[in-house]
């Protein structure tokens, strides 16, 4: 899951209707300089997909 993608509980939900059975978060990039930040919108994601009882999987 990408921080352009939704995040909402509703397009979480949708996800498992659609038979999604598990979801990769991505919460740090990597800029050109070599410098690393941490993806804000990660924690929401993290978040809302646990709510909606999704599997995550978390890629640093």
């Amino acid at each position: 899951m990408a921080s352009y993608q939704p995040d909402s509980l509703a397009s979480m939900q949708a996800l498992t209707a659609y038979g999604v059975q598990a979801v990769i978060v991505k919460i740090s990039e990597e800029s050109a300089d070599g410098g690393a930040y941490v993806i804000l919108l990660s924690r929401k994601q993290l978040h809302t997909l646990v709510t909606s009882s999704q599997t995550v999987i978390v890629l640093g």
